[in-house]
């Protein structure tokens, strides 16, 4: 539920940048407000746990606010983004360094 929380929680004023993987967004869920925010969504194609079309939608929605979103959908990946690793945490990190450690 990690990136559903990230989601959740953007819109306190001390948050810079979001990244959300593999978010479960139920029906209904409002759309976060993200002014200002950069945003990372990141979803397998595959997911059979989380929908990664609703993943998709959201980032067409906060584009549509004007929010910067960088959108990766990983073809074939799964939920647990365990198998490998290594690329979504490197996918992660490098965002980070980008919207955090700049200016």
């Amino acid at each position: 539920m990690g990136g559903r929380v990230a989601l959740r929680i953007a819109n306190d004023e001390r948050v810079r940048s979001v990244a959300a993987l593999a978010p479960w967004l139920p029906a209904g869920e409002p759309t976060p407000a993200m002014g200002g925010r950069k945003v990372l969504l990141a979803h397998g194609t595959s997911d059979r746990r989380t929908d990664p079309w609703k993943t998709f939608s959201l980032a067409e929605k906060l584009v549509e606010q004007g929010v910067h979103v960088e959108l990766v959908k990983v073809p074939g990946g799964g939920h647990s983004m365990l198998f490998p690793a290594r690329p979504w945490h490197d996918l992660v990190s490098a965002f980070m360094v980008r919207t955090l450690l700049s200016g």
